[in-house]
């Protein structure tokens, strides 16, 4: 997991779109000199005035199997209501 703090003065969207193409750069390549499966998340931490909860939904995302996304990255105010995990399976299906 990659935790990113954008610069106020950049677009979130710009931000979480550059996230999503180094996760899955960084899931493939690991995957490909590794031989093994990982699970990558970047998440755009921006805006978090809850460190105690990011802590907890990074733990949980930490602690689950892996499923159905290989790699992922999520916006702070999509984790604040609900886990990383519904988030990615949401945009999965």
């Amino acid at each position: 997991m990659v935790l990113v703090e954008a610069a106020g003065s950049l677009a979130e969207e710009e931000v979480l779109n550059h996230c999503d193409v180094a996760a899955e750069t960084a899931h493939r390549l690991i995957e490909q000199v590794c031989g093994t499966y990982i699970v990558v998340t970047f998440i755009v931490t921006t805006g978090c005035d809850a460190p105690e909860l990011l802590a907890h939904r990074v733990l949980c995302r930490a602690d689950q199997i892996p499923a159905t996304d290989a790699h992922s990255a999520v916006r702070w105010t999509e984790i604040e209501q609900s886990s990383i995990q519904h988030v990615t399976v949401d945009r999965y299906l």
